[in-house]
């Protein structure tokens, strides 16, 4: 049996302002904001998951299949500061998102991995909702 790596936060943060210009800026901007402090990584991630959703519409769908890729590997390898600022941060952002109406979610829910989708799933049961485009 082969071990994975455990992925840390700034690896994490790493790949995901690899893949995307906007998620860069947007990390920059978090760091002057809370310079001297580094911003916590919980605040990254939701920022990332509300990018995501503004991102949609204009962006390449490689582009968004590998974010979607990346939410998927850091739940699965993450190590668990990492694994709860994704799911708590990122993928309850667009969740957000989604339920105030600013993001079709089934626009991404087929990038999405099944440990992501379980993830959705399991806080729209807590939070008494449904997601349009989760259960489809």
């Amino acid at each position: 049996m082969s071990e994975q790596a455990i992925i840390d936060a700034e690896t994490a943060v790493k790949c995901f302002i690899r893949t995307s210009v906007l998620l860069r800026k947007s990390y920059e901007e978090l760091l002057s904001e809370w310079s001297p402090d580094a911003p916590p990584v919980t605040i990254v991630f939701s920022t990332f998951g509300r990018i995501l959703c503004s991102m949609m519409p204009n962006s390449k769908l490689s582009e968004i299949a590998k974010i979607c890729r990346i939410i998927e590997d850091l739940l699965l390898q993450g190590n668990e500061t990492v694994k709860n600022a994704v799911a708590t941060g990122m993928l309850e952002a667009v969740l957000a998102e989604a339920s105030a109406g600013k993001f079709d979610f089934s626009s991404v829910t087929c990038f999405l991995g099944p440990e992501s989708k379980a993830y959705c799933r399991a806080w729209d049961a807590f939070t008494g909702n449904k997601t349009e485009g989760l259960f489809e």
